[in-house]
């Protein structure tokens, strides 16, 4: 019996202490998931694009480092566009005065069209074989060879009244999608192409694709470029596509399962990488879309699918136009967590005291001059119908009417070609072109009986200098009316 009980006091010796580490274990083990659950459901990443980055200094004086220098394919851009000024001038000589025809940053036609006649001949074929065979007639524009133009994957396909179709097609080395590799042709009811355009295309790419990393070390490397703690080892799940993994989403909940499927991503006009596509949902309101270098684990691309519109009551025109109404900002307006009347297009404060400065006097519903709203929801009281008070006693609605307009101005000259590489007014050119940095500040109330542009070259902020009218007017101030604003 005494022996019985020294093996048991022997045994709970020994069991009791292991037994509380395990339990130690598993509670330290799900304060880590929890606190990676809040990191990931708290993560406000910015966008990237190891495109858009400056080159190391060694490597951009053209020594070789660590990273592998990309070929330079500024001189290829150069020659496609060339050809396809000799392609317009020739046309335009040959009497075709409807040409329209815009080209992108790879050299490629990103819009052809003409206004007077079709591109091609009538065909009663399928229209897929017609719009490959547009291609591939166009070789001298879009640069594609057989092999090219054989392995374009089809899309979409979509008919318009009249019989319009459009199809769209991507780009495939090996089977796997180039990202961004886009074509898209449009046929009319006849079968003749009307309009074709290319998106990052890679004409003539070969490219081996065997990755060196697995799809869970891709999962990890996409973690590690968010600056988080990865799983202890990604839970793969059933797929019903063969070309994307499936993992289990650590953030919990409701999120989606972290998909993963192999891409080209081009690097230049003229090369690429292979890489791993992800897209990982790091809370039920942010999500991101990842590219991951397959051979080393680099972070080529990092974008936020979370687009967080805000809100603001407005007159759209003016107050002699009607009321005021509640609209939605576009994406880039407003960053997802900003809460003042400032963005990448405009900069939109109050300067009451005419100093030329943001007021720092605190009215109702602003912060340092401009419209406050901590939800994004700049909706602020003011008087319906023109003249019906004086605009000074709302000036939170005020600066969010100024803002309105002159982000809605932005985006009307950017369709009509104002765009970063034409000099327009962003902080943020995302890597198309011009100088950033130059959001246009919009100043509200800061002079009286009068309203001004100063102008300014690419990379130095312009100013709209809106003013209140204290006669001859039914609108006492700019700010409300889109005539003065848009002007």
């Amino acid at each position: 019996m005494r022996r019985h009980c020294r093996s048991l006091l022997c045994f709970l010796c020994i069991a009791l202490p292991a037994a509380a580490q395990v339990a130690a274990s598993a509670a330290e083990r799900a304060d880590a998931a929890r606190r990676l659950r809040e990191r990931l459901q708290a993560l406000p990443l910015r966008d990237f694009d190891i495109r858009q980055q400056p080159l190391p200094p060694a490597q951009a004086a053209g020594k070789q480092t660590g990273r592998k220098a990309l070929p330079d394919s500024g001189a290829a851009v150069r020659r496609r566009k060339a050809q396809i000024e000799a392609y317009r001038a020739e046309a335009e000589a040959a009497g075709r005065r409807g040409l329209r025809l815009a080209v992108n940053a790879f050299g490629l036609p990103k819009s052809l069209a003409d206004a007077a006649e079709p591109l091609s001949a009538p065909s009663a074929r399928d229209p897929v074989g017609i719009a490959k065979d547009f291609l591939r007639a166009r070789r001298d524009l879009f640069l594609l060879d057989e092999d090219d133009v054989a392995a374009l994957r089809l899309v979409g396909r979509d008919t318009a009244a009249g019989g319009l179709s459009l199809l769209r097609f991507n780009q495939t080395v090996n089977g796997i999608d180039v990202y961004q590799g886009h074509a898209q042709v449009a046929l009319n009811a006849a079968g003749r192409v009307v309009q074709a355009g290319a998106g990052d295309l890679i004409p003539q790419l070969r490219l081996a694709a065997q990755p060196a990393l697995s799809a869970g070390e891709a999962v990890l490397a996409a973690f590690a470029s968010l600056g988080i703690d990865p799983p202890a080892a990604p839970q793969p799940l059933p797929s019903a596509d063969a070309r994307h993994f499936l993992f289990r989403n650590p953030a919990g909940g409701k999120t989606n399962p972290i998909r993963v499927e192999l891409s080209i991503f081009p690097m230049t006009a003229a090369s690429a990488r292979l890489a791993y596509r992800l897209f990982l949902q790091t809370g039920v309101t942010r999500s991101y879309e990842i590219l991951i270098d397959a051979q080393n684990g680099r972070l080529l691309l990092r974008r936020s699918l979370t687009y967080a519109a805000g809100q603001a009551r407005v007159w759209k025109i003016s107050p002699l136009a009607g009321g005021r109404e509640l609209v939605d900002f576009p994406a880039g307006w407003i960053p997802p967590d900003g809460v003042v009347t400032a963005g990448n297009n405009a900069d939109a404060w109050l300067d009451t005291d005419g100093d030329e400065q943001p007021d720092t006097q605190e009215f109702p519903d602003t912060q340092e001059g401009r419209a406050h709203s901590p939800g994004q929801v700049f909706d602020f009281p003011a008087p319906e119908g023109a003249g019906a008070a004086d605009p000074r006693e709302f000036k939170a609605a005020a600066v969010t009417n100024l803002f309105y307009i002159v982000n809605a101005a932005h985006d009307y000259f950017y369709d009509l070609g104002f765009t970063e590489q034409a000099g327009n007014f962003q902080n943020d050119n995302f890597g198309r072109g011009g100088k950033g940095n130059d959001a246009v500040m919009a100043v509200s109330q800061a002079v009286t009986d009068n309203a001004l542009y100063v102008a300014a070259p690419d990379g130095m902020p312009g100013f709209i200098v809106m003013g209140i009218f204290m006669q001859g007017t039914l609108t006492p101030d700019d700010d409300l009316d889109s005539s003065y604003a848009g002007q």
